[in-house]
């Protein structure tokens, strides 16, 4: 690795330490940069998979393509702290696979448990296989504060990357596939109409009763 290379390495991971997340990048094949390349090669040529490297501006990921049609992704933050976002893991999935494919993030017994460093782990269903768990329809809400929750839960912002699933509604074809329409949006103001008319309807059962 070049020493420019590795300054800008370093001042990324600088950044991220100190909490200022770098705009997301689409991912590269950086297989060539890594070192031991010919060791990953090797092992591919024992195990009949083809493993490749891959890096933006947040991860970098390895990607295996199993024989029996899984892709296995083992990736970490290039700060290599520990951090779990599910939409960033999701996000992942979509970019070196593809958004209608299925991935497993197993956490296991503790008689098979790995945990020897900050690395994350998903493996990839074959397209067109679905998991037989989990909601059966997608539902999705925009950021809102807590006060117009019911179960005063919280939900950030949706960020752009997401919100072509509900302006494109063609980008997203698992639903057809499995039974779904398009995602289902909910928002805050939509959210305020539903508390409301749930406030009147409790008040009209109370004023019943005192006529009563």
């Amino acid at each position: 690795m070049s020493l420019r290379r590795a300054s800008k390495r370093k001042a990324k991971r600088k950044a991220l330490s100190e909490g200022a997340l770098p705009e997301w990048t689409p991912f590269k094949d950086v297989t060539h940069l890594m070192p031991n390349a010919e060791v990953y090669a090797e092992r591919d040529r024992q195990n009949n998979t083809v493993a490749r490297c891959y890096a933006n501006s947040r991860y970098e990921a390895w990607v295996t393509e199993i024989p029996n049609g899984v892709t296995y992704i083992s990736f970490k933050a290039l700060d290599k702290r520990a951090m779990h976002d599910w939409r960033e893991f999701w996000r992942i999935k979509n970019e070196l696979t593809h958004e209608d494919r299925e991935a497993i993030e197993i956490y296991p017994g503790a008689w098979r448990v790995v945990d020897t460093s900050n690395q994350y782990h998903l493996w990839v269903l074959p397209e067109g296989q679905a998991i037989n768990l989990g909601y059966t329809c997608p539902d999705v809400s925009e950021g809102f504060p807590d006060r117009y929750t019911f179960q005063k839960g919280r939900q950030r912002e949706i960020p752009a990357w997401m919100k072509r699933f509900k302006t494109d509604p063609g980008s997203y074809t698992g639903g057809g596939a499995h039974g779904c329409g398009p995602w289902r949006w909910s928002s805050a103001k939509k959210l305020k109409l539903v508390i409301a008319r749930k406030h009147l309807e409790a008040l009209q059962r109370i004023r019943s009763r005192v006529k009563k």
